[in-house]
């Protein structure tokens, strides 16, 4: 299992987004950070799906400093190739997508 990206109290505060992945072993009970996304992502306002065995984080929103209110909506998509073990970008989103959901069929 995975827990990808969403937000972290940094403070009594404040919230900001997070690039952070860790992923659970559920053999021993414990937790293991893996490399961070190339970009922060606040869930539940991304996507995420397994395609042919790699992770897809798609679309979401980032606030722009984790300190204001200001945001954006983001358009990349990143995958997680587990062979190579890194997050690597793939083809953009023509446009910025949020709240969405995915699912893999064959065509």
């Amino acid at each position: 299992m995975l827990v990808i990206g969403g937000c972290s109290m940094v403070s009594d505060s404040d919230e900001g987004q997070v690039s952070g992945v860790l992923g659970y072993n559920p053999g021993d009970r414990s937790w293991k950070e893996l490399p961070r996304l190339l970009k922060a992502r606040s869930g539940p306002d991304f996507t995420v799906a397994v395609v042919a065995g790699d992770v897809l984080a798609i679309g979401g929103f980032r606030d722009t400093d984790g300190m204001t209110e200001e945001i954006y909506w983001v358009t990349s998509v990143e995958r997680y190739n587990r062979h190579s073990r890194c997050w690597e970008a793939i083809a953009s989103l023509d446009r910025s997508l949020s709240c969405s959901a995915a699912t893999v069929v064959q065509v």
